[in-house]
């Protein structure tokens, strides 16, 4: 054992006993910290959103969504640390000097293609924030195997506090630029504030120190596992990030700056749930992946609370977004209002669509993953071609992306995730569509609620906060007569009627 309390040649994963209990507290602890992130972010978007505007929001999501590009390939690295039974600290120390090295070729990237973001966008400011953005992947990069192995050892609870320290220091940067009228450079230091203090903050608190620059040819092996993942993450990426590209480049900054706001409140029900348990179950299903009952019967209880909390703050998006969006963005930002409405489609499926991905990465699947995402790929260019042809409007292009992300990502996910894992697609849609019925009902409750709502009250907020309250009760008590088994165990002492007398 080293003096940091790592073992000097190899660091196993958690023994399969064992797995339960600390995927349990993890994911107590993953819960309670990402509450606190996204409180914390949430606040700090209410704020900037209201002194920074659309236009200047746009112009920062032009180069956010490049560094979202080249940042995949972190991802494939990360999950190649986290998988393998066995791993050694010459394995570690040749990833990490890797990761440092492609942070900074990422960022020379990042330089280089400034020029031809401005051209491409007909935006001049595009290049030097290009250049300050940059920073980003490049601490990113050096963060990965430090943060990789706190998962691999299921540490979530050191890994969330440090990134929620992260996430206070750059949404207060962020703020007090904003509110002294820095515009955009508001949002693209607080991108780089943060992974700076995750980097400093891991490095500090982490039990692992690197040697000096060293490669090991056994980490091959590894960088080619991550390799299948990041190439199938670049190919992926068109499918997430081709509509944001085609939106700055037809209907420029400012309708980009729309459409980001709206996909970040679509995103949001998918954060709050799927987002919590993602890490600890990959590592859990990991530990386990050879026997697929317990994989299958895991990852279904899993998705079971996901979809039952996800899915209906989807889908109740859409007779809550003029509200969602006064509350999260202010006045300046109504144009917003459609693109959400149309969008909550997509977020009533994101939260089950999303759980994927747990089921190839533990089952260490990643070239059937690549497979699927090329396969999809060329199905997404082949509607965003048409989109770009005929949608002549931002409303018309987003219903086309509706279209990819409500029927055919989701469709084609569920459908080869399962088969490579082996466990069975009819169990898992057993689970989720009696919840997502009771999630549209809702939504429909909610929408004509609020129509009868608006003849006795011209007060937005006390007609938000009716819908809010009429819908989370319509949707529980619909949910306990049709969601069998109820997802949460209710005592039916509480209940005037005796066990016996519920016909399921």
């Amino acid at each position: 054992m080293s003096k940091k309390g790592l073992p000097s040649h190899q660091i196993d994963q958690p023994h399969a006993n064992d797995i339960g209990k600390l995927a349990r507290g993890a994911a107590r602890w993953v819960f309670a910290l990402l509450i606190a992130k996204q409180i914390m972010t949430i606040l700090t978007t209410m704020i900037v959103s209201r002194y920074v505007s659309p236009e200047d929001t746009g112009t920062v999501g032009m180069v956010l969504t490049l560094v979202s590009f080249i940042v995949l390939f972190d991802t494939g690295l990360t999950w190649a640390t986290v998988q393998p039974k066995n791993i050694t600290i010459e394995q570690i120390d040749s990833m990490f000097w890797f990761g440092v090295v492609l942070g900074v070729l990422l960022w020379l990237v990042c330089v280089i293609t400034g020029p031809l973001l401005a051209s491409f966008y007909h935006n001049p400011k595009l290049i030097m924030v290009s250049v300050i953005v940059g920073l980003s992947p490049l601490f990113n990069s050096m963060t990965t195997q430090l943060s990789a192995l706190l998962k691999r050892t299921m540490q979530q609870k050191k890994n969330n506090v440090i990134d929620t320290v992260a996430v206070l220091i750059s949404s207060t940067v962020g703020v007090l630029m904003a509110v002294t009228h820095m515009g955009y450079w508001a949002i693209v230091i607080q991108v780089v504030v943060m992974q700076f203090c995750r980097f400093v903050l891991l490095f500090y608190f982490s039990e692992y120190r690197p040697k000096s620059p060293r490669f090991s040819p056994s980490a091959f092996v590894l960088i080619k596992s991550g390799a299948y993942l990041a190439v199938s993450n670049f190919i992926c990426y068109f499918q997430l990030y081709l509509g944001t590209i085609l939106i700055g480049h037809l209907f420029g900054s400012a309708a980009l700056g729309f459409y980001l706001k709206a996909a970040g409140l679509k995103a949001l029900p998918t954060t709050y749930a799927a987002m919590v348990v993602t890490d600890v179950m990959v590592a859990s299903l990991a530990a386990f992946h050879e026997n697929h009952e317990r994989v299958g019967e895991g990852y279904r209880k899993a998705l079971k609370l996901i979809a039952f909390v996800g899915c209906p703050a989807g889908a109740m998006l859409y007779p809550m977004a003029s509200e969602a969006v006064m509350i999260f963005y202010g006045k300046q930002w109504d144009a917003a209002v459609p693109l959400l409405k149309v969008m909550a489609i997509s977020a009533l499926i994101l939260p089950i669509t999303t759980t994927t991905i747990w089921l190839f990465l533990a089952a260490g699947k990643a070239k059937a993953q690549l497979y699927m995402n090329i396969g999809l790929t060329l199905i997404t260019l082949g509607l965003y071609y048409v989109a770009f042809n005929f949608a002549h409007t931002l409303d018309g292009f987003v219903m086309y992306e509706v279209i990819l992300f409500t029927a055919i990502l989701p469709i084609v996910n569920l459908i080869v995730s399962h088969r490579v894992v082996g466990i069975s697609l009819v169990a898992t849609l057993q689970v989720v569509l009696p919840i997502l019925f009771c999630s549209i009902l809702t939504a429909v409750f909610v929408e004509f609620f609020g129509m009868f709502m608006q003849g006795y009250s011209q007060n937005w907020l006390a007609i938000f906060f009716m819908k809010g309250v009429f819908g989370l009760v319509f949707y529980i008590c619909a949910s306990f007569l049709i969601v069998k088994p109820f997802p949460f165990n209710i005592s039916y002492s509480y209940f005037p009627f005796k066990k016996k007398s519920i016909k399921w």
